[in-house]
């Protein structure tokens, strides 16, 4: 029976793919993308700690992504309905390959807190829009599984980065990491420039009216779901900055091994979603 349900699983998103070329190409970069993205996640900290990085300076420095994530997310959509989410997307994942280079040849504390707050900023713009670039390239009753499929390749992105991450880090030096990433970075923006259609152009009656209605009656529903991943958010906020520096300092754990160790845990989670789901 788990056997038949897997292979409807993967026969029905195949059939999704097949049909929207134009989202197996914007999920392609997205993949791209969190491999880069996973592969700087774990060792930053410990990068950071290279600079001399006090604990209360670890944990601001982190902090400062989702801080300017979250400035940036709404008003960045705001403005993308009006350029064009292409562009907007385009833009984010070139200033994301400029931010990673810079991280690399960094040469103090005070750099990487420049670069932090750029890097949340450049999230900001790119994957919220991205999401809205794959609800819009599907029909309606597709949405969930071309969201499903987004979620999927974030986290598959999110296995294979750390281990990769790690593993470079080891064999050449902290900056390796950094650049690769930047080089992930920009082929996505390039694949986006070049590969993916623009979805903005949509008639507002087609949808917001729609969900509008439909979201009304569950907004108790959705305000209790943001309190419950915002507290889920800030429990995790004070493990991960700390994470990484603990398995390399105390348990002496090489680079490597602290790549494989989180990208184990996004495993468990991409495993773990279809069941929870």
């Amino acid at each position: 029976m788990h056997t038949h349900t897997t292979m409807n699983f993967i026969t029905e998103n195949y059939r999704v793919i097949k049909e929207y070329r134009n989202l197996a190409e914007l999920l392609f970069a997205v993949f791209v993308s969190m491999i880069g993205f996973g592969l700087i996640a774990p060792l930053l900290p410990v990068y950071m700690r290279s600079f001399g990085a006090t604990g209360m300076q670890l944990g601001v420095i982190m902090a400062l992504f989702g801080l300017t994530r979250a400035m940036v997310s709404y008003p960045g959509g705001k403005f993308a309905d009006k350029v064009g989410r292409k562009k907007l997307v385009s833009l984010g994942l070139l200033i994301y390959t400029v931010d990673m280079f810079l991280f690399g040849i960094a040469t103090n504390l005070y750099q990487l807190f420049l670069f932090r707050a750029i890097q949340g900023a450049a999230s900001g713009i790119v994957w919220p829009v991205a999401t809205v670039m794959a609800a819009d390239i599907v029909k309606p009753k597709h949405r969930g599984k071309a969201m499903g499929l987004f979620s999927m390749m974030w986290d598959l992105g999110l296995v294979l980065g750390p281990v990769i991450g790690g593993v470079l880090s080891d064999m050449f030096s902290m900056s390796t990491p950094f650049y690769f990433t930047s080089i992930l970075a920009f082929s996505s923006c390039i694949l986006i420039i070049f590969r993916v259609r623009e979805t903005a152009h949509r008639k507002e009656s087609d949808t917001a009216p729609v969900h509008r209605k439909k979201l009304t009656p569950y907004m108790k529903t959705f305000i209790g779901l943001c309190v419950a991943g915002f507290g889920t958010a800030f429990a995790m906020g004070f493990v991960q900055p700390v994470l990484s520096v603990y398995s390399n300092e105390i348990l002496g754990l090489s680079k490597a091994l602290i790549g494989i160790t989180f990208g184990i845990m996004a495993l468990f989670r991409l495993i773990t979603k279809p069941i929870a789901g």
